[in-house]
């Protein structure tokens, strides 16, 4: 009956629009690879392109969507023990020509890190920010959310707006409001992320291929573009996906 139960929560769970699947993951990366083959200009740059989206679908046919760590796994069967909610955060990625991927970070493990985290300042971070809307349901709030602390912030790769928030968006409400340039906030950078902060090894290596991309060089230089083929290889390695 237990494993019944588990099996329905978990399936409701991974059922949510903001979850990616792996089909949806390897279309996505043909997609990707047919629009650069069709923008590369010789045999020797469309040979490094195939290794290189070779790698990204080896890792997405290996890692499953739905997997989900010890403590994720408990809050899905229902364990008792557990609270109420778990706090995860969708972060959207639009791919141009495909549509929209998901990578999901694990909330409730990277608070119990949080006070290990570097911090900053408000006013130092916001102007690299990629501002979130308003949230719907900020009437129900209070600036007494304020007193749950920092904000966290992520880094993403190759972008003007390089840092999101993924956690605290209701507290920005109300740092805005009150001209808070002081409020801390602590950062999650690229080279920091593990494989823990994500509900699971997909997601942590959806956002790693997101970054990758967003420093993808000229498809048509052929030396760049197999010194990012090595340095996506060593990347996947290290980070024990390949």
């Amino acid at each position: 009956m237990n494993n019944l139960i588990f099996t329905y929560m978990k399936n409701n769970f991974f059922n949510s629009p903001d979850i990616s699947t792996n089909k949806q993951l390897i279309e996505c990366i043909d997609n990707l690879h047919e629009q650069f083959l069709k923008a590369s200009n010789n045999y020797f740059t469309s040979k490094i392109l195939s290794k290189y989206f070779c790698l990204w679908k080896g890792v997405f046919n290996t890692y499953k969507y739905d997997d989900v760590s010890d403590s994720f796994y408990r809050y899905l069967a229902g364990d008792p023990t557990m609270n109420d909610s778990y706090e995860t955060y969708p972060y959207h990625f639009y791919f141009n020509g495909f549509g929209s991927i998901y990578a999901n970070f694990d909330i409730e493990y990277i608070k119990t890190i949080k006070h290990k985290l570097p911090t900053i300042k408000y006013s130092d971070i916001k102007p690299i920010l990629d501002l979130n809307s308003v949230p719907d349901n900020i009437s129900d709030f209070t600036d007494c959310c304020l007193n749950a602390g920092s904000l966290i912030v992520v880094q993403l790769c190759g972008s003007d707006k390089c840092y999101k928030i993924i956690d605290g968006n209701h507290r920005l409400y109300f740092i805005e409001k009150k001209h808070l340039e002081n409020f801390k906030v602590s950062i999650i950078s690229f080279e920091s992320l593990e494989e823990k902060m994500f509900i699971n090894k997909f997601n942590y290596a959806v956002y790693l291929f997101f970054n990758e991309l967003n420093t993808f060089p000229n498809c048509n230089n052929i030396f760049k573009l197999y010194k990012q083929y090595l340095h996506c290889k060593y990347l996947l390695s290290s980070k024990d996906l390949i």
